[in-house]
């Protein structure tokens, strides 16, 4: 039997608009599974909830007494990631933060959200940017796993 994967609830906050098809990033995060060793099998659940600059900085100072929007913010469950089942985290991405960087980078909204979302899974399976050097690895994995489903898919978000 196959597993079941990693089931995405997507939550939109009111006046927030995205072009960005739930069953893309759902498939993005299953296609992890062949690259990424620290994701686990089995049947869970993961949460990305797509909000604006206003929202994102009230949870930023919520939970890390910054009142700044910010780009994303990961939340890991605490579930134990070398069992069958459980929740990731919850991710939040600003799709304010998301166009502007769009915009500076030269690609599409839809792309940047989903650098945003795999930025948010890698740290609720694990990963951390504290130092310059996780960060680089962070990125770096980002751009390995978007760029690989690009090319299976044989489109650019």
């Amino acid at each position: 039997m196959a597993d079941p994967g990693i089931n995405l609830d997507l939550l939109v906050d009111d006046g927030v608009t995205t072009t960005l098809d739930e069953c893309i990033l759902s498939d993005l995060v299953e296609s992890m599974s062949d690259l990424e060793s620290r994701l686990p099998r089995g049947s869970w659940s993961l949460a990305l909830r797509l909000t604006d600059d206003e929202r994102i900085a009230a949870i930023h100072d919520q939970f890390f007494a910054d009142p700044t929007p910010t780009d994303v913010i990961s939340f890991p469950s605490g579930d134990d990631l070398r069992e069958r089942e459980g929740h990731l985290g919850d991710i939040v991405v600003s799709m304010t933060t998301a166009a502007s960087n769009a915009a500076i980078y030269g690609h599409s909204t839809d792309r940047e959200v989903a650098f945003l979302f795999l930025h948010g899974v890698l740290h609720v399976i694990g990963y951390d940017d504290a130092i310059p050097e996780e960060r680089d690895d962070m990125l770096r994995r980002q751009t390995a796993i978007l760029e690989a489903f690009e090319r299976q898919r044989s489109f650019s978000l």
